[in-house]
Formats: C-alpha cells, sequence, structure tokens
C-alpha cells in the first residue's frame, strides 16, 4: 500500500519517503526514561532504561526527517490504525507542530459498525486490547482505497478521499499460465465446509490448485497469483487486497456470496441481482455446481479478459484514482486539511452510539 501510494504521488510530481520501520518508531504511551542506581551490572531496570534511550534516540532522528515533509501519512489498517495503544497521539502532535497526521486504509472506519463494536466494546475474542480506543478524531484526514461511506445519523464522513490503488506493478502482471489452477485460500476453521467443497470441485473438474498455509513474502505469493487463474475466498472480507492482486495478475474471483466481497460491489443498492463485475463468479455452495462453473470457466478462460475488466469497471482499483490525488494535495496546500483538522470529529463513542446503537451506560455501566 505504501509502494502505491508513492507511485500515486509520484505521477502527480509529488516527492515522497517511504519509511518502512516508521510505524514501530513512533511514541507509545507509557514510554519514558527511567533512572537507576544499580552498579552490578545490567538489571532489568537498566535493560529497560537502555532499551528507552536506544528509542528515544530513534525517534528523535525519525522526527528530524519527518519535520522536512508538509504530511505525515501512516498506512495501517482497521482495527489497529485505531487502538489507544497505537501511538502516543499527544505526543506525537506535540512534536510535529503544524504538519497534519493522514492515515491510508483499505476502508474508512464508518464502512464496517462491526469494528466500531469491536473497538467501542475493548472485545477480546476480535483481539482488541483493552485500552481508550479513537474514532475519526485521531486523524486529519482519511485516504481508503475503496469508497468511503455517505453520511449516517449525523456523522459527517467527508474528511476522507477514495483515492483507490496503484497495482502497476511488475509483480502484478498478466503473465503466460501453464495450467489453469485454483488458489485455495488459507483455512478459516467457521468455513470448513466451504473450504471442503472448493477442494472437491477442483478435483472433479481436474482443476490443479494450491492451499496456502503458512507464511509467504511479497513477491513469493504474487508469484503464485501470477501462475494461477482461479481464486477463491475463504470468508467475508471487509476489503481483501489479494482480491485485486489476483485480478491484475488476470484471475478469476471465485465467491459461495456476493457479501463477501462487498467493498468491490459496483451496484450498491442490497436488491442488485449481480452487484459484482463479471470477474466474480458466485457459485452455489454444493460441489457439482461449482465443478460445472470451473470446466465452463476452463474452457473459455482469458487472463487478459479479466484485466481488462477490471481496467474498465474499476480503474481506481488498478491505476488508482489521481483527480482524487490531486484534490486531497489542493486541501494540503490551502490549509483545508491541517494539524488540527481531527478536532471536533467523531469519536468512537459518537460512532458506536449513532452506527451501532450502543449506549454508554450499557458497556460501561457508568
Amino acid at each position: 500500500m505504501a509502494q502505491s501510494l508513492q507511485r500515486l504521488f509520484r505521477k502527480v510530481g509529488v516527492h515522497s519517503e517511504i519509511i518502512s520501520d516508521g510505524i514501530s518508531l513512533l511514541p507509545s504511551h507509557g514510554t519514558h526514561l527511567c533512572r537507576t542506581n544499580s552498579a552490578h551490572g545490567i538489571g532489568p531496570k537498566m535493560k529497560r532504561t537502555l532499551s528507552s534511550l536506544l528509542s528515544w534516540r530513534r525517534y528523535k532522528r525519525q522526527l528530524r526527517r519527518l519535520r522536512d515533509f508538509d504530511c505525515v501519512v501512516i498506512v495501517d489498517h482497521v482495527p489497529s490504525a485505531y487502538y489507544g495503544s497505537f501511538f502516543d497521539d499527544q505526543r506525537l502532535r506535540n512534536d510535529l507542530g503544524d504538519i497534519p497526521i493522514v492515515l491510508y486504509d483499505l476502508i474508512h472506519l464508518c464502512s464496517t459498525p462491526y469494528w466500531i463494536r469491536a473497538l467501542h466494546t475493548e472485545d477480546a475474542k476480535n483481539g482488541v486490547p483493552a485500552g481508550r480506543h479513537f474514532g475519526l478524531d485521531r486523524y486529519d484526514f482519511h485516504l481508503c482505497i475503496s469508497d468511503c461511506p455517505n453520511a449516517a445519523n449525523g456523522i459527517r464522513c467527508d474528511a476522507s478521499l477514495r483515492v483507490g490503488i496503484d497495482l502497476t506493478d511488475d509483480s502484478l502482471m498478466v503473465r503466460p499460465k501453464d495450467t489453469f489452477s485454483a488458489i485455495i485460500d488459507f483455512e478459516r476453521p467457521d468455513k470448513a465446509r466451504d473450504r471442503a467443497i472448493q477442494v472437491l470441485a477442483c478435483e472433479q473438474a481436474n482443476v490443479s490448485y494450491h492451499v496456502l498455509s503458512g507464511t509467504y513474502d511479497l513477491m513469493e505469493i504474487r508469484r503464485i497469483y501470477s501462475q494461477s487463474s482461479v481464486y477463491f475466498v475463504a470468508h467475508y472480507e471487509s476489503f481483501g487486497l489479494p482480491i485485486l492482486e489476483n485480478q491484475a495478475c488476470g484471475n478469476y474471483v471465485f465467491t459461495p456470496d456476493p457479501a463477501w466481497c462487498r467493498a468491490h460491489w459496483i451496484a450498491k443498492s442490497e436488491g442488485c441481482a449481480n452487484p459484482l463485475t463479471p470477474n466474480f463468479i458466485v457459485y452455489e455452495s454444493d460441489c457439482d455446481s461449482l465443478a460445472r462453473d470451473l470446466r465452463r470457466l476452463k474452457s473459455d478462460y482469458s487472463p487478459d479478459k479479466v484485466r481488462e475488466t477490471l481496467s474498465r469497471e474499476q480503474p481506481w482499483f488498478l491505476y488508482g484514482d489521481l483527480l482524487a490525488v490531486e484534490r486531497f494535495l489542493n486541501m494540503l496546500t490551502n490549509r483545508t486539511i491541517s494539524s488540527s483538522s481531527h478536532l471536533g470529529r467523531a469519536s468512537l463513542r459518537d460512532l458506536a452510539n449513532l452506527y451501532c446503537g450502543i449506549s454508554i451506560q450499557s458497556v460501561r455501566g457508568v
């Protein structure tokens, strides 16, 4: 995502730099320098002191770099981008002065009431840590890959732009494919039945398949995409960047439910029979019908057609939206976006009350 945003900035003539370890160097809550009088080697307190000192020096070096720019863009995703423990907002803002802090995310927080609720209730089952988390009041502006929602229940979500993503990378191109094959996504315990149907259908249709497991580096997983023809979505995705990367490589996307790929809809109406582009195959959850779909597609498969469809139907998902990028830059120039733009934005409490119907009294007991 960071590389994509840099490509978009470069296309409109703006200089940017990627700090690959930048997030780890942000100031965190509770970080401080502690003193010790120990004279008997390095004990726990001394280790903490040395660690704090090194962290402080790395942060100060990064801060000097950041002050050379007109804006700081943090690239992260819901929900971690809104964790209170993600970084110390007050300290970072004090140190940056009048430099705005912007988030570049796959989706907008208002797109996902599920995570608004989980953040507000500190839902440990979803991995949300305890603490004071944030809403739209954390960042001065939001850049998103997918469409931002309309204002709902009085919440203004206009402090955001869909700039899309630039996937014009050499590792995401249509290449000659030795065979028609499928990718079966990482296992999800609650979707075991869907996964079993995918495997059996591939075998019944005589389609080879690659089951994803473990970990892959960026180039390795993209090699798998470029050598395949079909990508099976494993579960509901709040966005799903692999869905785009596979289409860029000429692969069809198979899903048993169009709602699993909601962020990729071209028709936003709930009652629309086909809200997705022709690159998506919505299949019946039984082995025989899925096998028939695979055979049909195999007999008339064209990876170039898939990429052309993505380029025609949703070009912002392949080339980015340069007009939106330029609009964002103009807002920075005329100070419509400033370091104080976050003030007055909807807090997590506001979002939880209005999007999820959660009252503070019922959650906190106050």
